[in-house]
């Protein structure tokens, strides 16, 4: 199972990126750390690591030649984007896409202060393309059609009813709603392709998606009219920190469990 990070780094604190490159580091991950200005301790942080990688062969006695310490690079890349409202998102979208379309293992997480951009990657991880689920499914459901199809432990596959679609079960799901368009709905117990979290150590859901961006509508009439200011700014204390840290390092494992 592979792992590729991407950061909206203009809406990201610097101590999160740093956090954020050495789990990478850590993780053996690709990150993309994307925004719209340069972002020198990115850009450094990424150096030293591309060094690191070249020592690392120089000291186990092999000498490089100058094109082969050229392809030794770090898997960390910083993209500067046009200026732009949305350059950056449209960026990190198009790329996340592309790269769930050409590998069915990866997974990827992405880390964003931005609503409308998380709502956006969660709409990428779509299943309709391909479900797994396990040889323990008990049971799917077809809502609009009244169709309910029992199947014991032992199936293997299911046939959707007004559709062509075919299920192979592989995990260890317990219920799959579909609606009419064979989208997938809901699933229990099978971990999703695309995880997002924010600065503040939360993350983003299918499930309560619409209700944050409701409620930024909201908070942005608020702070039009004058009724509360904009905290966007807010300094980044020790416990957002470790709050950060500890999301990013859950998730990070969830996503490469291969038991689920």
């Amino acid at each position: 199972m592979k792992i590729t990070i991407y950061v909206d780094a203009d809406s990201v604190p610097k101590a999160l990126r740093s956090i954020i490159l050495k789990a990478a580091v850590r993780l053996g991950a690709a990150a993309f750390f994307v925004s719209d200005r340069p972002l020198k301790d990115v850009e450094a942080f990424i150096a030293e690591d591309t060094h690191r990688l070249r020592e690392e062969i120089r000291s186990g006695g092999r000498a490089l030649s100058t094109e082969e310490k050229r392809a030794v690079r770090s898997k960390l890349r910083f993209i500067q984007v046009p200026v732009g409202e949305g350059s950056a998102d449209d960026w990190i979208v198009k790329s996340a896409e592309e790269a769930l379309e050409k590998d069915a293992e990866l997974r990827v997480l992405a880390v964003t202060h931005d609503i409308p951009l998380a709502a956006r990657l969660l709409e990428t991880d779509d299943f309709s393309r391909c479900v797994e689920m396990d040889e323990h499914v008990r049971r799917v459901e077809m809502a609009g059609s009244a169709r309910f199809l029992e199947t014991d432990g032992t199936a293997r596959r299911v046939e959707m009813a007004g559709s062509a679609r075919l299920l192979e079960t592989d995990g260890t799901a317990r219920r799959v709603e579909m609606a009419g368009s064979a989208r997938l709905l809901e699933t229990d117990g099978i971990a999703r392709r695309v995880a997002v979290i924010d600065d503040r150590g939360g993350e983003y859901t299918r499930e309560d998606i619409k209700t944050r961006l409701a409620d930024r509508l909201v908070n942005a009439e608020l702070r039009s009219a004058g009724v509360f200011a904009d905290l966007q700014g807010k300094q980044t204390d020790s416990g957002t920190v470790k709050a950060f840290a500890d999301c990013l390092d859950r998730v990070s494992r969830r996503l490469l469990d291969t038991r689920v």
